[in-house]
């Protein structure tokens, strides 16, 4: 009876023995499960850290391949609800979550006064300033906007001193594409609208050389309403595409866009989170 007992106890022990293994298998597999579904959330919320890819020449186009432009609008070539017309900028901060007071806390002491010399010695007071993330270092950008002849013009600093990257570029609305190196310029034309004309041209800035309105778009399309021999709107236009001033296809025009690092509706207004003269220089003085 003892060895049958015996017996009973082994084979007890031993299925006990095999539910634990069991057991500790499928915690394993369960913990690698989650981990393996954790790492692909987190991933899919990542962006790339990819540099963006020199297309060689670096300038501003404003308007369409012509040049001829008017005094407003935004890309589609309606009026912009975001920074408007009338002068006023606005107060919302940058995409990041940072905006011009936190980029101002950011610069070194020496990066604070250099740009503080350049607002103080800066001439006219219908401005606006922000402080934007352009290219890839920690060092924001400057940018200034004169409300009189609308136009905008940017500054980092290279070697201890101010250096202006985009000298007074004319246009309705300029915007950037945080940390890409690449700003967008956008304009309007007989009206704008679907039944008129507008336009967008991409550039990058460079440390190197400074940008300027004579300088040749890498990147732009045009858009104009056709209308029929009678002067009526035919309810179509015709769009364009142009790379450094010759006209290109609409998939080639998508692949250089890829290059730069860039995809349309990414980008911000420099002049979100903005200030006036005396906002900014306070900031500096911190």
């Amino acid at each position: 009876m003892s060895s049958f007992r015996g017996s009973v106890d082994r084979i007890r022990q031993s299925g006990e023995e095999g539910s634990r293994k069991m057991m500790r298998k499928m915690m394993v597999g369960t913990m690698v499960t989650m981990v393996t579904a954790l790492t692909v959330l987190s991933a899919c919320g990542r962006k790339d850290d990819e540099k963006a890819v020199s297309l060689e020449a670096q300038s501003l186009e404003s308007g369409n391949a012509s040049g001829e432009t008017d005094g407003g609008g935004a890309a589609d070539g309606r009026e912009s609800d975001v920074g408007a017309a009338d002068g006023r900028e606005s107060d919302v901060g940058a995409a990041d979550g940072r905006g011009t007071e936190g980029a101002a806390e950011s610069l070194s002491d020496t990066d604070r006064e250099i740009y503080l010399q350049a607002v103080n010695e800066g001439e006219g007071d219908a401005k606006g300033y922000s402080l934007i993330y352009l290219d890839g270092d920690n060092i924001p950008e400057l940018v200034v906007h004169d409300r009189g002849n609308d136009s905008y013009s940017i500054y980092t600093v290279k070697d201890q001193a101010l250096f202006c990257m985009a000298d007074s570029l004319s246009t309705v609305e300029l915007t950037y594409f945080e940390r890409c190196g690449v700003i967008a310029s956008f304009s309007r034309w007989n009206g704008g609208g679907d039944e008129g004309g507008y336009g967008s041209s991409y550039d990058q800035v460079s440390r190197d050389r400074t940008l300027t309105n004579d300088d040749e778009a890498v990147l732009s399309y045009s858009y104009n309403a056709t209308y029929n021999d009678e002067g009526k709107y035919t309810g179509t236009g015709v769009t364009k595409y142009f790379y450094m001033g010759q006209e290109i296809e609409e998939a080639e025009y998508r692949e250089k866009l890829t290059s730069l690092g860039i995809a349309e509706g990414e980008d911000q207004l420099c002049m979100e989170g903005s200030c006036d003269k005396d906002e900014i220089i306070a900031l500096l003085s911190r």
